[in-house]
């Protein structure tokens, strides 16, 4: 029920009617772009994280980009002269500490306190491994989800501010080689494998594997929705999901 509408010089326009007076604000745009000049490795984005200081951390199959509030940018190519390349895993611990994986280009992962680099790998019980991606569980807890060939792999290395422990096939995880994860606020894990999906609540193991994904288990990515179900995305860019009734 529009009775009046009048125009803006920027293209937004006014619209009063009788139920109040709306403004369409054509010129308004949420987005921004970060571009780097044609060809350059850093505009290919693999993972992004947003600090707890705001910093946006890119990476890139380049190292790592760090956008402050103020736009501007630093880049980090290497840590104590290792070629970084693809950079696939950003997360932040409980402490602040922003960590860094590659699910190709390095074991273990990189630490940043704020002053320096460290490095964590076997040594430090995260294992000997590449890390996919890092994912923030209840209470802050961090999950490092790993992938190894040419065995089963190591499943995902649990970081609670202090030391690691692991998940893997032994203790009930469908397959060790693992790209995703999500935790409900009931505490019920999923996990993403390459052979399907898994899931872990009130201690009981249920798997979603080949017999009912078929030749697409590879789950790459998962999310929940207000609804609570689970959805799920594979290499074969096919989605779906689980609902509450399993």
């Amino acid at each position: 029920n529009a009775t009046v509408v009048r125009c803006r010089s920027n293209g937004d326009f006014w619209i009063g009617s009788e139920n109040g007076l709306f403004l369409f604000r054509q010129s308004f745009n949420q987005w921004e772009q970060h571009l780097y000049p044609f060809s350059d490795p850093k505009n290919i984005v693999m993972e992004l994280f947003q600090s707890s200081t705001k910093e946006l951390w890119v990476g890139t199959i380049d190292g790592i980009v760090v956008i402050a509030k103020d736009g501007t940018r630093r880049h980090i190519a290497s840590i104590y002269g290792k070629k970084l390349g693809l950079v696939t895993g950003i997360n932040e611990d409980i402490h602040g500490n922003i960590w860094v994986t590659s699910g190709s280009e390095f074991l273990g992962a990189y630490m940043w306190n704020g002053t320096r680099w460290n490095h964590f790998g076997a040594e430090s019980g995260i294992g000997d491994v590449f890390i996919h991606k890092i994912r923030k569980g209840k209470n802050g807890v961090l999950y490092f989800m790993s992938l190894q060939f040419p065995d089963r792999g190591k499943g995902v290395f649990v970081y609670n501010g202090t030391r690691f422990s692991n998940i893997g096939v032994k203790d009930g995880l469908l397959d060790g080689r693992v790209y995703a994860f999500i935790e409900e606020g009931n505490g019920t894990q999923w996990f993403g494998t390459q052979e399907g999906m898994s899931r872990l609540k009130e201690g009981k193991w249920k798997h979603w594997g080949s017999a009912v994904l078929e030749k697409m288990t590879k789950v790459y990515t998962t999310a929940q929705d207000h609804q609570g179900n689970v959805w799920f995305s594979n290499y074969s860019a096919t989605l779906g999901y689980i609902d509450r009734n399993d």
